[in-house]
């Protein structure tokens, strides 16, 4: 007569690679901002997929494009959406020349990001 054999159904080495390659998977898809915001809020917000290029513009005005500082003469001049994150307590006279230069360039649709208010 044959016996069978006992295997455990998932070893503790097992469990730890899944873990270990999730909060990898997550860490690497967590977009980070090149310099920290207090987001603005918003209370109600439409969901939306990015398709185009994010600008970040910082309280001073500088702006920001995949991580690097550019100045108005580099926004992106072929996309046709950009998303626009800016500090909450940046002023509105340092977005206005962004948003004049992307239409300028063709932009039509901006979208800004924004923090959902709790």
């Amino acid at each position: 007569m044959r016996r069978k054999r006992h295997t455990p159904q998932a070893a503790m080495t097992d469990i730890a690679f899944i873990l270990l390659l999730f909060f990898l998977i997550i860490s690497i898809t967590t977009t980070l901002l090149p310099i920290s915001l207090k987001e603005a809020t918003a209370t109600e917000t439409t969901a939306t997929e990015q398709k185009g290029p994010v600008i970040v513009i910082g309280k001073g005005g500088d702006i920001y494009q995949d991580n690097i500082q550019i100045t108005r003469g580099q926004l992106p001049s072929t996309a046709e959406e950009v998303s626009v994150v800016a500090d909450r307590d940046t002023p509105f006279s340092a977005i206005a020349p962004v948003i004049k230069k992307l239409q300028q360039n063709g932009t039509k649709h901006l979208h800004c990001i924004v923090e959902e208010e709790k």
